[in-house]
């Protein structure tokens, strides 16, 4: 079974899930700068989607270190969070609800917490939670996405979920 909302789809991509900077964490930047860095030292194609309160200019300083990699930037008022993640094969961030979304979903998933305070406050298992990016390259990632090819079954299929492990 496959998730998919753009048919026939080949999941080949790794979503790299942004998170804005607060007052509670400002170094928050370090880490995602870091990871999003090591990320694009493994990975050929990576897509970062941005948080709707982000500069579509946050990673230019890093991404501009990787002419060779396909790296593609989505503001979150262009494209539906379900429709990114249909495009995943990986996705990757700190602590955002996009992250359980994504597991939800049967996508593989990972929160990067690092050697920070970081907590994820998502409902994860934690041996999906890694504290050192290094630990990207050891990960087998076969797990096939779920089938659902509507954004309405996509939502009854996400409530169900929640329900279930709440």
């Amino acid at each position: 079974l496959e998730f998919s909302l753009i048919k026939n789809k080949t999941f080949d991509t790794i979503v790299f899930i942004s998170e804005p900077t607060t007052r509670f964490a400002p170094n928050i930047n370090d880490y995602e700068f870091k990871l999003l860095e090591d990320l694009l030292n493994v990975f050929d194609e990576v897509l970062i989607r941005l948080h709707p309160t982000e500069d579509e200019y946050k990673y230019d300083c890093i991404t501009s270190k990787f002419p060779k990699v396909n790296i593609v930037i989505v503001k979150a008022y262009e494209e539906d969070l379900l429709v990114t993640l249909s495009k995943s094969k990986l996705t990757i961030g700190l602590t955002s609800m996009a992250l359980y979304t994504s597991y939800i979903l049967g996508i593989d998933t990972i929160s990067y917490v690092s050697n920070s305070n970081i907590t994820p406050s998502i409902p994860i298992p934690k041996e999906l939670i890694i504290k050192n990016s290094k630990e990207i390259k050891s990960r087998n990632f076969n797990k096939k996405p779920l089938n659902i090819n509507s954004v309405e079954n996509t939502f009854d299929y996400v409530v169900k979920c929640i329900l279930r492990n709440s």
